[in-house]
């Protein structure tokens, strides 16, 4: 990448994305935690010093690297559930389809509270909350018309699939080891199949919100 550093806008967001680049590179490898300042700045080909041109922490890279995943999921999430969805279990069945295609996004998403935003700087953090907040607004307009949902409903089934999405895959992301441990023990009733129960969850609470709207 080179020790050059970018002076226009321009230049600085296309280094940006290179440094993104290069983090995903290192998930392939590492967990998440274990990926450094000095790593990420040698992988990169940049002095440590110069990495801070472009980013204030290892944290807003990651935070980066997280709007890249899931921005691009929602991308493809908008295309298929205006072309495809007309229930429930159809929304179910796309959404966990696409959810698992990128390999880091899960992992990202798992860090995203505790670790990624508690250490993020505050501009980045909140400069991201105002993006998000704005391309979300395209995605709850595709599922209210999909499903017939208000926008209330919409935004209602949003925040709960995230939750359900993020609980769901720390409860089942149990240790190898572990899994192997309990598998034929009464304990293995916690070993839970992430994409089975989520579609369940997805479904059932989409059903709820459509009783729910015919009681009005």
């Amino acid at each position: 990448m080179g020790n050059i550093r970018a002076r226009s806008p321009e230049e600085k967001e296309v280094k940006r994305k290179e440094i993104i680049k290069v983090v995903r590179r290192l998930m392939r490898r590492k967990n998440l935690e274990d990926i450094s300042w000095n790593q990420i700045a040698k992988e990169a080909g940049m002095a440590k010093s110069t990495m801070y041109v472009y980013w204030k922490t290892r944290e807003d890279i990651f935070l980066g690297l997280f709007e890249d995943s899931y921005y691009r999921f929602l991308n493809i999430l908008e295309k298929r559930i205006a072309a495809e969805v007309t229930t429930p279990v159809d929304l179910a069945e796309i959404y966990c389809a696409e959810l698992v295609k990128d390999p880091l996004l899960l992992p990202l998403l798992e860090q995203l509270h505790p670790l990624i935003e508690r250490h993020s700087n505050l501009q980045t953090l909140f400069d991201f909350k105002m993006r998000t907040y704005e391309r979300i607004g395209g995605f709850v307009e595709i599922i209210s018309k999909a499903l017939s949902f208000s926008q209330q409903q919409a935004y209602q089934f949003l925040t709960f699939l995230f939750s359900q999405t993020l609980g769901l895959y720390q409860m089942t992301n149990i240790p190898e080891g572990l899994a192997e441990l309990i598998r034929d023990t009464p304990a293995s009733v916690f070993k839970l199949d992430f994409l089975q129960s989520l579609k369940e969850h997805m479904i059932i609470f989409a059903r709820g919100l459509e009783v729910s709207r015919q009681l009005v």
